[in-house]
């Protein structure tokens, strides 16, 4: 591999009105479709960069690493590897970079430096180009640039010309190899701040460049001395004012004669070679701001000007014919900027700038649009890019990218056979079809992602269509595998095997070869059928065996389990992906035939554990008992499931279902009791109070709780008390602490023991006392929601509870969303942690509940599991909305007022309720009670973010802003004297009482 460094920098347009000093950027845009073959030069656009415009041929440094001729051996290899396969299109690795150069694009940072490439066609020949280094190298295939074609035996040459018009002409890249200095420097004729942005072979002996200010220039390889030399002259623009370009036919309007001076040319963003023309003459096709020059290169040496003509008119209609009315009506407001164009054959659509992705348009172009195909191919990392490509006459694209070498292979047929009707469909299928192929392979450089602009009817025909291609094994999707039947047998799943083949002879489905097979490909959907016969064909094999049944159950149980289970899983799985509301409509998994199967392996393995001896029945870890918990669990799933189907909306309309609701809710209720007993008595203890907690059996629960303490009355009131502390369903805590009370008290006349000073006593009087206040709470709350009419959303609910008791939060927007989600829990049956409850306390109105306060501060007083700076906390918090809570400034006008109403006015307050309820207390914790002065701390932000740590950091500094505001009216009160005056009244009248 020769290396050459510095390179030039990359070919680049622009759509500025002044030629820029720097080479403009390259992408690829719209293209014109003419006549002829074209070879495309593509390069992801690098950042522009100072200095960039000088000349960068300051010496050529060579990389004797490694021989051209000894590396093409190692750059093939893997070419059968598919990276991406449709109807239309095939990608394939097509060869490795080279070492060397893999090292440094993968180090390279493309949006600092400026990287190009090349894959030429003609030579067999690459290179990859930075403001540094050139690599050039040859590739396998002779799939085409600035290099310089000579016979097989003799490697290339190479031309590379900088931005400012400087030249260096290698005769052979072999001398570059024996010593970079061998080359012949040539300058352009361009003017300052003209740059070159493009140039191209026309064939071995002539190549053409073009400028940013309009120019074309001609290079042609000449022989003199024995020594090969560049020469270059501009093409000849038209004469004025007799302007032979105006005497040309134009193929943009009808009967005009009337085109854009050449002497109006600014840049020229794209060249490409057009037909053949004479003897050895070439016709060069340029695009020059919005028009389309077509030129004559004659072997003389003369160019003339064929056709010039505007096209920003035509291919604004087309285009406002491809999108409709999201392209402006007037085509002056058409933004559209030409960066490309292709003659006849591959077109690149597009490139986008910094991004690495490939849009392909194949034998159509913009102005016409008869073709309605496409597709792209997406780099999967965001640090790749596209280099080059290469095209040759009927051969495949070739793709040069930071990491491989790929090649494209296009299925025209496939193409102009496209329908676009059905198209996207097709072409959602198949970019998931080619996600599951080819994702996983190593090296892959593609991602496979949905088309863009795709419609919700063709992502689902797309995604019906690849289903039932899976479901019927397509051979492009699904490889063949040896008869599924065998399989089966092998692995001893005889009881699936035998259910198979007696549900397809029942429905004339048992000729196929391979019976297993043709079930999942074709009748997959009536796997709840399937189940039903399950439990048949265990008893079969059984009876025809001989043996026990026990030793087929294990594997029946097995298949049920994992066909339901699997079912289950994949929905709550997808539930959200793709958007579906419970319940299930028609469900197969809860059937009445499902449910029965379930109940009847239930029954069966229940008596065949029971019946086995005692050793057997202690060892929980063997089939089929081990079974017997997921059996329940499954059997329970499929029974709800089927309720919430007959009580939905959706299943009104069928006759007859109020009915079997009412009569399979009444057979649940029957059944839970004895499944948590068969559990119990089995040795499943915990998987029964699962289940029940977890469809809120509380009777099945309190019966197992009796069942499963006897003579352990101490453990299970233990168990009971730490369970209910951690509980977030409000019933089942008041349940598990009215059993755990009852098993305590069993304890202790057990034992003979006394209840007086019991602390564990205590703590089951603490809890039930504290969900007593959430059940004051919500008695209060759901009183608001009395007058109000019809069914309510939850949210509504809780829009009027808030407004109805928590009038004061109206300037707080914080707190009250705090409030809003408490009152939510309440209603949906979660218990409150104590600072959640203290919170609902202190913020809801309170004028006829100013006991409340105080009861914030006894929770507050018993509370062991919080930090204690957030006790003080929220000590200080329930203070200053005591304080806060009266009009202080009405009570303290005592103008003709006596000290008897006065003392009326402060009995009447939440601080002397307050107070009345906590002095008598003996041994208070510190911020039990708290003046005036010291209430006016907040929560700091840190306290804030321990207690919410999902908040964000305008959440907190909202709460800040709250917890501010309470502040701020507290201290404008100056309540330190009235706090003492009527702390003496509180303790006089509690003394007195």
């Amino acid at each position: 591999m020769a290396t050459f460094s510095p390179s030039p920098a990359p070919r680049r347009s622009s759509r500025k009105k002044q030629p820029a000093a720097t080479p403009p950027h390259r992408t690829r845009g719209a293209f014109i479709n003419t006549t002829g073959r074209t070879t495309s030069r593509l390069a992801t656009p690098a950042l522009n960069r100072p200095g960039d415009n000088g000349s960068i041929f300051s010496g050529m440094d060579v990389d004797e690493s490694g021989s051209v001729l000894s590396e093409r051996q190692n750059m093939r290899v893997a070419a059968d590897i598919l990276y991406a396969k449709s109807d239309q299109l095939a990608v394939s690795f097509y060869a490795n970079l080279p070492v060397e150069l893999k090292q440094v694009l993968k180090n390279a940072d493309f949006f600092r430096d400026a990287y190009t490439g090349d894959i030429d066609t003609l030579t067999g020949f690459a290179l990859v180009a930075s403001a540094q280094t050139c690599f050039v190298w040859q590739h396998a295939q002779p799939p085409f640039h600035a290099l310089i074609p000579h016979s097989t035996s003799r490697e290339p040459g190479l031309i590379l010309l900088s931005a400012d018009g400087s030249i260096r002409f290698w005769d052979s890249i072999g001398i570059g190899l024996a010593g970079g200095d061998h080359y012949i420097t040539i300058q352009l004729d361009i003017a300052p701040g003209e740059s070159v942005t493009n140039f191209l072979r026309s064939d071995s002996q002539t190549y053409v460049a073009s400028t940013s200010a309009g120019n074309l220039f001609r290079l042609t390889l000449v022989s003199s001395g024995g020594k090969r030399h560049l020469n270059s002259h501009v093409f000849a623009k038209p004469s004025h004012p007799i302007s032979f370009s105006r005497l040309l036919p134009s193929i943009f309007s009808s009967g005009s004669t009337t085109s854009t001076s050449f002497s109006h040319s600014k840049n020229v963003s794209a060249i490409a070679l057009g037909a053949k023309s004479g003897t050895s003459g070439r016709e060069v096709w340029a695009i020059v701001d919005t028009r389309l020059q077509r030129w004559s290169m004659s072997p003389e040496g003369w160019e003339q000007l064929l056709l010039e003509g505007d096209v920003l008119g035509i291919l604004s209609t087309a285009v406002r014919k491809a999108f409709g009315t999201r392209v402006d009506a007037d085509d002056q407001k058409v933004d559209l900027e030409l960066l490309d164009l292709a003659v006849d054959g591959y077109a690149i659509s597009r490139l986008r700038p910094g991004l690495p992705t490939i849009s392909l348009l194949f034998q159509g172009s913009l102005s016409d649009l008869d073709v309605d195909y496409r597709d792209r191919l997406e780099l999967k990392s965001t640090m790749d890019r596209t280099l080059g490509i290469g095209t040759q006459d009927d051969g495949p694209l070739l793709v040069l990218t930071a990491a491989t070498m790929m090649k494209v292979s296009m299925n025209l047929d496939a193409i102009l056979a496209y329908d676009i009707e059905n198209g996207e469909a097709k072409l959602v299928k198949s970019s998931m079809t080619q996600a599951i192929l080819f994702s996983g392979i190593p090296d892959n450089p593609l991602h496979f992602s949905l088309p863009p602009d795709l419609d919700e009817e063709s992502l689902m025909q797309g995604a019906q269509q690849l289903s039932r291609a899976v479901l019927e094994s397509d051979s492009d999707i699904i490889q063949k595998n040896h008869d599924l039947g065998a399989q089966l047998s092998e692995r001893k799943e005889s009881i699936l095997n035998d259910a198979v083949h007696v549900y397809m002879q029942g429905i004339n489905e048992g000729h196929h070869e391979d019976v297993i097979r043709a079930f999942f490909r074709l009748r997959v959907a009536d796997i709840g059928r399937l189940i039903s016969k399950v439990g048949d064909a265990a008893t079969q094999a059984a009876r025809l065996s001989q043996r026990d049944i026990v030793e087929f159950l294990p594997e029946a149980n097995r298949i049920v389990l994992t066909a339901l289970n699997s079912a289950f899983d994949y929905r709550e799985y997808n539930l959200q992906v793709y958007g579906i509301d419970l319940p299930m409509i028609r469900p197969w998994s809860s059937k009445p035939a499902v449910i029965d199967v379930v109940l009847g392996l239930f029954d069966a393995t229940t008596k065949a554990i029971e019946a086995s001896s005692s050793v057997d029945r202690t060892r929980t870890d063997s089939e089929p008992g081990a079974q017997l918990p997921d059996l329940a669990a499954v059997l329970f799933t499929c029974i709800q499931e089927r309720l919430d189907w007959l009580g939905s909306s959706f299943a009104m309309s069928e006759p007859g279902v109020h009915r079997d609701r009412e009569e399979l809710s009444k057979k649940f209720d029957m059944l839970r009791p004895e499944v948590f007993e068969t559990l119990r008595r089995n040795g499943y203890a915990n998987a029964a109070f699962s289940l029940a907690e977890k469809y809120r059996d509380f009777s099945g629960l309190a019966s197992l709780c009796h069942k499963d303490t006897k003579g352990r009355y101490s453990a299970a009131s233990a168990a009971l008390l730490k369970e209910a502390e951690h509980a977030s369903n409000l019933d089942a805590k008041h349940l598990m602490l009215s059993i755990g009370k009852l098993a305590h008290l069993a304890q202790l006349h057990e034992t003979n023991t006394s209840a007086d000073d019991n602390r564990v006593l205590d703590a089951y009087h603490d809890d039930l006392d504290f969900v007593s206040v959430h059940e004051a709470l919500l008695q209060e709350f759901k009183s608001a929601l009395d007058a109000i009419r019809g069914r309510q959303t939850l949210d509504n609910q809780i829009e009027t509870i808030v407004k109805a008791t928590a009038t004061g939060l109206q300037e707080k927007p914080a707190l009250r969303s705090v409030f809003k989600n408490l009152v939510r829990g309440l209603l949906q049956g979660r218990a409150l942690c104590i600072e959640d409850a203290v919170d609902v306390l202190t913020l809801k109105d309170n004028e006829s509940s100013v006991e409340n306060f105080a009861t914030a501060l006894h929770l507050l007083a018993r509370v062991q599991n919080l930090p204690e700076a957030r006790v003080a906390s929220a000590f200080r918090t329930v203070w200053r909305r005591i304080y806060i809570h009266d009009d202080w400034d009405g009570i303290r006008k005592t103008t003709n007022v006596s000290d008897a109403e006065l003392s009326a006015r402060f009995r009447g307050t939440a601080l002397y309720n307050t107070l009345c309820g906590i002095v008598a207390r003996d041994h208070q914790p510190v911020g039990y009670e708290t003046p005036p002065d010291e209430a006016l701390i907040v929560p700091t932000t840190t306290e804030i973010k321990s207690r919410w740590p999902g908040f964000t950091q305008e959440q907190v500094e909202a709460l800040v802003q709250d917890y501010n505001l309470e502040c701020d009216r507290l201290g404008e009160l100056d309540l330190n004297d009235v706090f003492h005056r009527v702390r003496e009244l509180a303790v006089h009248d509690v003394d007195w009482q």
